[in-house]
């Protein structure tokens, strides 16, 4: 008997670890691919603060155990996915901006060559806020810059924010957070790296 409540015991303590964090949806948008060359893609977590959760969410006893990790399920619209669990935000980042890319028909070189494409990911925001203790409040924000070798082509700031209103606590915070990723990833124009 003792031998099944310490199993029991287990399982259960490792169901619990498996459901701590944030846990993200990216989908990509709906886009036609396009004939482009491979990319480098290089994603930076600059971010001061990297903590994803506000005081004031935890103060209300939700996600009081994310700090900078989070797990990220990836779809594309054709059926593909990509799946990565307990993850920095930036490994993070780096998946669903890659999914979105290889989505619309870039490849992406795994190391940098200075003859080619490379676009640069600069995470300055990811933020999942409580306003006024009924609705949730995302923001993401980078900075994505594009260069030819070492020649820089285009630069911008992408934001995408979204709100929820708070209905069913942690299920709401973590779809808040995912819209306003999917909005910000999807948001960076792609048109550039055309043939």
């Amino acid at each position: 008997m003792k031998r099944i409540a310490l199993v029991l015991a287990g399982a259960l303590l490792l169901t619990g670890c498996f459901a701590r964090g944030l846990t993200l949806n990216y989908l990509t948008p709906s886009e036609t691919p396009f004939k482009a060359k491979p990319v480098y893609l290089k994603v930076t977590d600059v971010r001061k603060d990297k903590q994803i959760v506000s005081k004031t969410v935890t103060d209300k006893g939700l996600f009081t155990d994310v700090g900078d990790r989070v797990s990220l399920t990836g779809k594309t619209l054709d059926g593909r996915s990509a799946t990565v669990t307990d993850v920095t935000v930036r490994d993070a980042f780096y998946e669903a901006m890659r999914l979105r890319l290889e989505a619309l028909g870039l490849g992406v070189m795994p190391e940098f060559a200075s003859d080619k494409l490379s676009l640069t990911i600069e995470i300055e925001k990811v933020q999942l806020d409580l306003e006024g203790m009924r609705t949730f409040k995302a923001e993401v924000v980078y900075v994505a810059t594009l260069y030819n070798g070492s020649k820089e082509i285009r630069r911008g700031r992408i934001t995408g924010a979204t709100e929820k209103f708070y209905v069913l606590g942690k299920k709401d915070g973590e779809q808040c957070l995912s819209d306003a990723l999917v909005s910000a990833v999807n948001n960076l124009d792609l048109r550039p790296f055309q043939d």
